[in-house]
């Protein structure tokens, strides 16, 4: 068990300051899974994230949200539902708190690799 402790020089920040450190996402060489990661600034209120990941035709293929976060750093594997042959796709992950805009945004553009035929059922 990994017991994380804050920084005690970052203070938590209030919504309205709260921000993303990190983004990042790592296809998995299947072409169907993505693993991204996120770091977000300590908080005073838990944010949610809502990730969305679209194809070149701007269709949704995978999607998730964490609603209310305990941690600053998480990971989630997402599904992607339906592959085109485009490889290019966008993940817009957004911070969240209920009735307000987003307080945070980041955009990354990313390509799926060709499936492994080798492993095809």
């Amino acid at each position: 068990m990994e017991i994380e402790f804050l920084d005690p020089a970052e203070a938590p920040l209030p919504p309205d300051q709260m921000c993303f450190r990190s983004v990042e996402i790592a296809p998995d060489s299947d072409g169907q899974r993505l693993k991204v990661s996120l770091r977000v600034a300590p908080f005073q209120v838990r944010p949610s994230i809502d990730l969305t990941v679209t194809n070149d035709q701007g269709m949704i293929v995978a999607s998730s949200s964490i609603v209310e976060a305990t941690e600053t750093s998480m990971s989630v594997t997402l599904h992607v539902r339906d592959r085109s042959s485009e490889p290019r796709h966008r993940l817009t992950a957004l911070l969240v708190y209920p009735d307000r805009d987003p307080v945070d945004e980041r955009i990354l553009e990313f390509a799926l690799p060709d499936p492994d035929p080798s492993k095809a059922s």
